[in-house]
């Protein structure tokens, strides 16, 4: 968890020394949480809260670019599952993701966007993908609410099923 705190706070301060010179990144401190939708072992991670920061690249397009970075922790009943064989197929305590994506908006407060990039947890990483949908609360956008779908390509060699979650997302501008 030392770990996490320590990017995201380097990642804010990357973020705010790009700002401030700038005046073209947009950055959102994200209250999210998640609920499990598939797992090999969903009763172990059935949902939980997360942090993250998003920073988009302003343009005068409808496509905007961003970077994202989350880590989330999942709590549940944390029982023993094992292969067939004996092997013991590990619960997830945390998940930390870093996406870079489009946002595209179709309307002034209104957007859909899609976003790829590594998961990180157990001690590997995994290739996971982000679609999503939003909404702002003001013409400054300094509030959004959004759902989103992490899903994580869980392959390894225990099996190749999916991990899966739905977040529910509240983004506060920082700057």
């Amino acid at each position: 968890m030392k770990r996490i705190a320590a990017i995201l706070l380097a990642f804010t301060c990357s973020l705010q020394a790009t700002a401030q010179s700038s005046k073209k990144i947009s950055t959102y401190l994200l209250l999210q949480v998640g609920k499990t939708l598939y797992d090999r072992t969903i009763t172990n991670n059935n949902s939980g809260p997360s942090l993250g920061l998003k920073a988009f690249y302003n343009n005068k397009t409808a496509l905007k670019p961003f970077i994202e970075i989350d880590g989330s922790i999942f709590g549940g009943t944390k029982e023993l599952h094992m292969t067939t064989t004996g092997k013991v197929i590990e619960s997830k305590d945390g998940v930390v993701c870093v996406f870079a994506g489009v946002t595209f908006l179709p309307v002034k407060n209104v957007y859909i966007e899609m976003a790829a990039g590594p998961a990180f947890f157990n001690g590997s990483s995994y290739l996971a993908i982000k679609p999503g949908a939003g909404v702002y609360f003001s013409k400054k956008h300094k509030l959004f609410a959004a759902v989103s779908l992490t899903n994580i390509f869980q392959r390894d060699d225990i099996s190749n099923e999916q991990f899966g979650y739905l977040n529910f997302t509240l983004g506060i501008k920082l700057f």
